[in-house]
């Protein structure tokens, strides 16, 4: 499953250059956070200029590695839409004669398709990217805990028992609600098609 994710994603490599943009970028956003305090300990009319420029240099390799993070995060979704929609024409055109072409209306299924190329562009890489901000921003906030308050990660499995427990029932909740709404637009789009 791993290995087929990453092959529609880019395969290895531009997942391990993401995640190397992505720590870069972490450690520029924290490093110019260490800065501030820093300074703000340290303040002194004579060096302030000294110190806004490191932290203006903080500002502009983060800002550099943003526009990499995002440049390559593009690249992948852009690849995973191509390489969805050319799985999809595949198995749409190997799908049995007489039972489904003949059935399925021709505009029904260039909708579904269109549809499911729509909602990839536009919440996978919402998705996609918030993923791998938030999980960054979690292990490195696993690792400063660890370094400054080593009792934290005592309560780090039962946070994780807790998660697991809400998404198991946010993901059922969710799928009953999809099938939800798609029953109320099947009917709409029924009685319109008559």
């Amino acid at each position: 499953m791993l290995k087929e994710a990453s092959n529609y994603l880019g395969g290895y490599r531009l997942l391990f250059l993401l995640a190397l943009i992505v720590i870069e970028w972490q450690l520029t956003k924290n490093g110019a956070s260490f800065w501030i305090f820093y300074w703000g300990d340290h303040q002194s009319p004579s060096y302030n200029y000294e110190y806004f420029i490191v932290y203006a240099s903080f500002g502009i390799v983060g800002g550099i590695f943003t526009f990499m993070k995002n440049k390559v995060t593009t690249a992948s979704v852009g690849r995973t839409t191509k390489n969805l929609h050319l799985d999809m024409i595949y198995h749409l055109i190997r799908a049995p004669l007489p039972s489904f072409h003949d059935i399925t209306p021709k505009g029904q299924i260039i909708n579904r398709l269109s549809l499911d190329i729509i909602t990839i562009e536009e919440y996978f890489y919402q998705s996609y990217s918030s993923m791998i901000t938030f999980l960054t921003a979690f292990i490195y906030g696993v690792i400063m805990c660890s370094i400054y308050q080593p009792f934290c990660l005592l309560i780090i499995p039962l946070l994780g028992i807790i998660g697991s427990v809400l998404t198991k029932f946010y993901l059922n909740c969710s799928l009953d609600l999809t099938r939800l709404e798609s029953n109320t637009r099947s009917a709409i789009l029924n009685i319109v098609n008559e």
